[in-house]
């Protein structure tokens, strides 16, 4: 008797997705039931109209087959052919047309046995699988049974019950949700993201740092453990406790879900959709890694290249990776042009992770960043939790409009019949400012774009505004990202507004 686990989740998961334990179990019967085994003997070829009754699962499947030379599509007949042996002629075309009778092939294994007979094995343990015969012509069709069946007994109240502790990676104590489910056919599926994802951190790196910085504690941190347990009053049995891991409030929709295994998550070395990003004048800019492994001195490898064809190497910091952390990494304007060369032109740089040790050796793929030299007049700059539950910056260049929407509600008010005509029926209630902006993204280019779709996407919203994070709601409209022919991106217009409790009335004065 045991609980066998199929699947787990990875080490690092994301919320959002499913986060998938499955097993099964060979515990659910106390006795699992036997097969039924029968043959029927045949001591002649059938004649053109002999018949052979077969009813089983206490007379829900009665069957009735008639021979015939020529068997038309009912699935009721069976072909009769000349052979020189009775056995010749059961085992070459009899057991095949019994195999082709839907009711017959659903319930059993036939197979040839010797001396013309064919042996009917129950697919299911039970009872009633046994044969009830009888026939019409001397071909035989006499009805043996092997071995009765034996129907099983299930565990009376059987189920696998699951225990989840989880908290925030760097929290003192655990919370405790309890879980059970009904094995269906011998296995159980537990799904533990709506629980997961309960645990909703998101942790804005400041703007203008210059360091690396552990952020571990947005990282959600889950032991499960399960066990069967059956019977009127529940007996638990043996505790299978699973390791500690990890999770992200995080997720893809349901379209890119479909493009991988469903129970299974996939990370990328940076927590990014994309492997290239456009970097303006000024804008902050994080990278984010997860370290796996055990406690050890990472770096932040630098290849940056120039505008005259030259490039050099070089590390933009260290970093004390503890086991199992979450990282955020800035790589933003500034720093890219502290370490520049201040006499050449920065066009482009690649990043990648290094251990101290051995920094020319890259750990991961890199990630690059394209300078956009010339300042832009109209920068406005968003960060947004991405896909994998981390920050992402982004700078929409085209032309930005204040805007300012009031709405209001008109009530009723009850009056006596007397009430001079000059005082009011009617007043204002509900009535609310709301100050935002008309935003257009300015040329697009594929990389942008994608982007662009993730952020529409996405729950959490910022206006990144003399370095502070204010959040703002990006208003939902059905729009097209278009392409044209030469592969570039049309200018889109996205509306963006103040959340409420954020509506000052200086806010025209306040927010450049």
């Amino acid at each position: 008797m045991a609980l066998t686990k199929l699947n787990e989740p990875e080490l690092f998961c994301l919320a959002k997705n499913p986060a998938v334990f499955e097993f099964s179990t060979n515990n659910e019967y106390s006795t699992n039931g036997v097969s039924t085994i029968q043959d029927i003997t045949f001591t002649s070829i059938p004649a053109p109209g002999n018949t052979i009754r077969l009813v089983w699962r206490d007379g829900d499947a009665d069957l009735l087959l008639t021979f015939s030379g020529s068997p038309d599509d009912s699935g009721t007949e069976l072909l009769i052919d000349s052979f020189a042996t009775v056995a010749q002629y059961v085992e070459d075309v009899l057991v095949d047309q019994f195999k082709s009778v839907y009711l017959l092939n659903r319930d059993f294994e036939i197979t040839y046995q010797s001396s013309g007979k064919v042996r009917f094995t129950s697919r299911e343990s039970a009872l009633f699988f046994g044969f009830t015969v009888s026939t019409v012509g001397s071909y035989g069709g006499s009805l043996t049974t092997v071995q009765g069946g034996i129907d099983p007994v299930r565990r009376d109240n059987f189920r696998i019950q699951g225990q989840l502790d989880l908290k925030y990676k760097t929290d003192s104590t655990y919370d405790r949700v309890e879980i059970e489910l009904i094995p269906v056919g011998g296995k159980t599926i537990f799904d533990l993201s709506p629980i997961l994802s309960s645990l909703d951190k998101l942790i804005l790196t400041a703007t203008a740092r210059t360091t690396p910085l552990d952020i571990s504690t947005q990282l959600i941190q889950y032991q499960a453990s399960f066990a069967e347990a059956f019977g009127v009053t529940l007996t638990v049995q043996k505790l299978h406790i699973e390791e500690v891991k990890f999770a992200i409030y995080g997720g893809w929709n349901l379209r890119d879900r479909l493009a991988f295994i469903f129970n299974d998550d996939h990370l990328p070395d940076f927590l990014s959709n994309r492997s290239n990003s456009l970097l303006v004048e000024n804008q902050p800019f994080f990278l984010y890694y997860i370290h796996a492994g055990a406690t050890t001195t990472l770096v932040l490898r630098a290849t940056l290249y120039y505008s005259d064809g030259s490039s050099e190497s070089l590390n933009l910091y260290s970093i004390s990776a503890g086991e199992n952390s979450l990282w955020s990494l800035p790589c933003g304007w500034e720093i890219l042009q502290t370490a520049a060369d201040a006499g050449k032109t920065l066009t482009k740089a690649s990043l990648t992770i290094a251990n101290s040790a051995s920094p020319t050796t890259a750990l991961n793929s890199p990630y690059t960043l394209k300078l956009l030299q010339e300042a832009t007049l109209d920068q406005f700059q968003l960060a947004f939790r991405n896909a994998y539950g981390v920050l992402e910056t982004y700078v929409l260049k085209g032309s930005i409009v204040k805007t300012f929407t009031t709405t209001q509600q008109m009530a009723g008010l009850w009056t006596k019949y007397n009430t001079n005509i000059n005082q009011p029926r009617f007043m204002v209630i509900g009535k609310e400012h709301v100050y935002g902006w008309q935003v257009a993204s300015g040329n697009l280019s594929q990389e942008d774009s994608e982007a662009l779709a993730e952020l529409i996407a996405s729950d959490r919203h910022y206006l990144i505004s003399n370095g502070v994070y204010i959040p703002i709601a990006l208003e939902a409209s059905n729009s097209t990202i278009k392409e044209t022919k030469s592969f570039s991106l049309n200018s889109y217009q996205l509306n963006f507004a103040l959340l409420k409790d954020k509506n000052y009335s200086n806010v025209g004065n306040r927010i450049g």
